[in-house]
């Protein structure tokens, strides 16, 4: 049936709100309802649509009752023919343009208000004022103040009468704007209903971010995680009592404690090289070539650590905080489906939702790595081969409810033997230092052999005792003519096949000590020893 052939039996707007919102990373299906009365035979529907994702993409419509969808068409407006309140677009723009110029004369007239009882405060300690100019000042003071607050009086009023005119211009709260798509939908009924019409489209204006405080009280058994969702959303309306389901994607992590890697030797000539003969006989301290320690050391700082504020400082929706909160997962995406309704401005000023709190046993390791920080590394090891279905974002660490910095956070890997770091702690410190170096010439096998000792003290400046882990590392050979002996380790236990060595200790309150790293590395006399990383 053409359009022409029609018999339209009624012409209305119908205006929606927003009643529920599926929220991805960077856009939202966003679901809009209104409720209208439908006429026996086709009825021509104008909706506006209220977003600014204006795309070649037609909304889906759908209405609860047996009716027939005939058409639907995107229009940029809703014609001047059918418009209601057409010509209350003016006086409302024109309104709201007084109220901001009413706005500005009022803040002026309070910060003159102000400025002048502050400046009569300290009128008797300016040096340039005498105190007969000070004391008319101050008795003319009143007259001012009052002034300006008889003009105030008169601004506010104005505002008033300026506001009322702006709110009868608005044929429907939030549906007046200068830029709004519209929808046509030509809907045949077959009797006189009352029903309710729901749009559903991809809003490209609206987000979220995962967010998670991670935190302890005393107790090194265990952390507290507790998951908020950042939610923000700049579309043309204000949602109000609105559904929230929370969908997220996997962002990647930031912050990583230090990590040794295999260090091997090969053989090189000398002549390859322009260094002298003492330089070319000494071997680099292991890890000296890839470990920058002050880069190191001060990522490895607490004090480095706090690169934002905590996430708390947003505005935190409390109603529903930690009521139970349904979740949804597949391969790609986890949703949230949160328990009641929600009211999210249309600004860039997003707000926290609580998600869910929860515990997880944990073990707290002191890990020293030498080469790159003397402070011990502070790791929370996962002692549970458990799967926490939840989505990487923002961490806010804090330690004894200290906060110690921001890291990005992947709770998907949290199984038995992950691990968390919090940072270094300075009351627990390694030094290492080359004690001792030797070069000599082997003369019955025509070899060169270096001979190195390292020396390393350690502390504990705590009250209580602790347990540390401490790591370093020995070259090993990728040459058959290139020998590495480790002739002292102490306590200490060599891994043959990456030459990364461990020393578990525990040291008492206050207690320090020393120990030594003895090795030689044994190579053809007239070749240089190469470190490959």
């Amino acid at each position: 049936m053409s359009q022409s052939n029609r018999s339209i039996v009624q012409t209305a707007i119908v205006h929606t709100s927003p009643c529920e919102v599926q929220v991805y990373l960077s856009r939202g299906m966003l679901k809009r309802e209104g409720t209208l009365s439908l006429k026996k035979g086709t009825n021509d529907i104008y909706i506006p649509e209220s977003s600014l994702s204006i795309t070649s993409d037609v909304p889906s419509v759908l209405f609860d009752k047996d009716v027939t969808i005939e058409s639907v068409q995107m229009l940029p407006d809703i014609p001047a023919e059918v418009l209601e309140n057409a010509d209350k677009e003016k006086a409302l723009y024109e309104a709201q343009e007084e109220i901001a110029l009413l706005s500005r004369e009022i803040k002026n007239k309070e910060l003159m208000h102000s400025f002048l009882v502050k400046s009569a405060d300290n009128i008797f300690s300016l040096k340039d004022i005498s105190f007969k100019e000070a004391s008319e000042y101050l008795e003319s003071l009143p007259d001012k103040l009052k002034k300006i607050d008889c003009e105030l009086d008169e601004l506010k009023k104005e505002m008033q009468k300026a506001m009322e005119k702006a709110e009868k211009c608005k044929p429907q709260k939030g549906n007046l704007n200068s830029r709004r798509s519209c929808l046509r939908v030509l809907v045949f009924s077959p009797e006189d209903v009352e029903a309710r019409v729901t749009l559903e489209f991809i809003e490209q204006n609206v987000g979220w971010a995962p967010c998670y405080r991670i935190s302890t009280n005393g107790d090194r058994n265990k952390i507290t995680v507790s998951m908020q969702g950042r939610i923000s959303q700049t579309t043309l309306s204000d949602w109000e009592n609105v559904k929230l389901v929370l969908s997220t994607g996997s962002p990647s992590r930031l912050l990583q404690k230090p990590q040794l890697r295999k260090i091997s030797l090969s053989l090189r000539h000398r002549g390859m090289f322009n260094m002298s003969e003492n330089t070319a006989n000494s071997y680099p301290a292991p890890g000296s070539r890839h470990f920058n320690s002050d880069m190191f050391e001060g990522a490895a700082d607490n004090s480095s650590l706090i690169l934002d504020s905590p996430s708390g400082s947003f505005d935190t929706v409390t109603e529903n905080a930690l009521a139970p909160v349904g979740i949804k997962a597949n391969d790609i995406t986890v949703d949230f489906v949160l328990p009641g309704t929600y009211d999210v401005p249309a600004n860039s000023n997003p707000i926290m939702v609580d998600i869910q709190e929860f515990e997880i046993p944990v073990e707290f390791i002191n890990t020293v790595y030498p080469t790159a920080s003397p402070y011990a590394a502070l790791t929370a090891k996962f002692v549970e081969n458990r799967h926490y279905n939840l989505p990487a974002g923002d961490a806010d660490l804090f330690l004894d409810d200290v906060y110690i910095g921001k890291v990005n956070v992947k709770p998907s890997s949290w199984q038995e033997n992950a691990e968390l770091d919090f940072g270094s702690d300075r009351q627990i410190q390694v030094k290492r230092e080359i004690a001792k170096t030797d070069h000599m010439n082997v003369r019955l096998s025509g070899n060169e052999r270096t001979m190195y000792e390292y020396s390393y003290e350690y502390v504990n400046k705590k009250d209580s005792p602790v347990d540390v882990t401490i790591m370093d590392q020995v070259p090993v050979s990728s040459d058959r003519e290139i020998s590495v002996d480790v002739t002292a380790l102490g306590d200490g236990k060599l891994e043959d096949e990456t030459g990364f060595i461990t020393w578990k200790k525990r040291i008492e309150a206050g207690e320090s000590g020393r120990f030594v790293l003895k090795y030689q590395i044994t190579s053809p006399k007239g070749k240089y020893v190469w470190e490959n990383v």
